[in-house]
């Protein structure tokens, strides 16, 4: 699933974890036990945990907490690092960028490290990168295929699974006059008239309840993107893009960047083209040994993604113009697409 995809299946399900939250909330405020939650203890600066092993390859995250359900802070640095296992002439090809995931950047990454040859040892490639957050809430991780071989032989890859990430904020509500006094001394909260059970089974209940319409919703919400055709589920992801105005926030790299990825998404779901797994380059190559679209076609999508490279690359934030033009060839060329066009 795309990222504008699990944006989609995030929104259906919005409204009803408010109204979970809200339902917990006044079970917790009429209970007379006290409440409490000690913090956990960070993670030290080198830590890291396993996510998943597939063949000779491994995913380990640093700067998350928890087993079944990952979280972190939202001004912390995910740390993801990549090891693969192998032979003495271990060969490994890494993607252009670690994730085109939705919510993610990728703020560095190190020189990749291979382990000296050692008689009966195996070698060992590793590579660290380092990502943010860009808000609370979430977030969806998909790390993008790496490739190795071994000897000069054919090529093979890695695909991980995607992994959920709940990005919270370290402070809710930083407002200095709900500050306490800390010489004052607090009150143990009286039991009440009410007993605390049965406002435990209603919230029990109404937890059960939310649990299961959130699961009809996103039933129902897949149902419906399935049917989309895929010039429909592009013009709508190209709707939900421009509504988040990224351009005249100065956001221009990362609008052109999702742009790409709108464009990418399509051509993979229209023509089976691997437009999200090559480069521009790579691309642009298997497409000329394509007969789907003609000449103009053609020449606009190389055209679109030298710009797109070039908006990347500059080091430059293109102009809120630049980007709006760039939208508007992309909506004309998928609209243009609507019906079959002749090979």
């Amino acid at each position: 699933m795309n990222p504008f995809s699990r944006q989609l299946v995030g929104d259906a399900t919005k409204k009803t974890s408010a109204w979970l939250g809200v339902a917990l909330l006044v079970v917790c405020a009429r209970c007379p036990l006290a409440w409490c939650q000690s913090p956990s203890p960070s993670q030290g600066e080198g830590s890291k945990t396993l996510v998943q092993q597939q063949g000779p390859a491994k995913l380990c995250l640093s700067g998350v907490e928890g087993m079944d359900a990952l979280h972190m802070r939202f001004a912390d640095v995910l740390k993801v690092t990549v090891e693969i296992e192998g032979g003495a002439a271990l060969e490994v090809r890494t993607p252009d960028t670690l994730t085109q995931s939705m919510g993610w950047k990728v703020l560095s990454a190190t020189p990749a490290e291979t382990s000296p040859p050692k008689p009966g040892v195996r070698t060992r490639w590793r590579k660290t990168y380092e990502l943010e957050a860009l808000s609370p809430e979430s977030l969806m991780l998909q790390v993008e295929p790496f490739s190795w071989r071994e000897k000069g032989g054919v090529f093979s890859t890695v695909t991980f699974k995607p992994i959920p990430i709940q990005v919270r904020t370290t402070i809710g509500e930083p407002d200095l006059k709900k500050l306490r006094d800390p010489t004052v001394i607090e009150r143990v909260p009286s039991a009440g008239s009410w007993p605390w059970l049965p406002w435990a089974g209603l919230g029990l209940g109404t937890a059960a309840v939310m649990g299961l319409a959130a699961y009809f919703l996103r039933r129902r919400s897949q149902a419906a993107r399935a049917a989309l055709t895929p010039e429909a589920l592009a013009l709508h992801e190209l709707d939900r893009l421009e509504r988040l105005r990224w351009p005249q926030k100065g956001r221009g790299e990362r609008f052109v960047s999702l742009l790409s990825n709108v464009l990418r998404n399509y051509l993979e779901k229209k023509w089976n083209l691997p437009a999200r797994r090559q480069t521009t380059p790579e691309f642009l190559r298997t497409l000329s040994a394509q007969t789907v679209l003609d000449e103009v076609q053609s020449k606009f999508l190389a055209e679109f993604l030298d710009q797109f490279d070039l908006a990347k690359f500059a080091g430059v934030e293109p102009a809120a113009s630049f980007c709006d033009d760039l939208a508007k060839e992309v909506r004309e060329f998928v609209r243009g697409q609507a019906s079959p066009v002749k090979g």
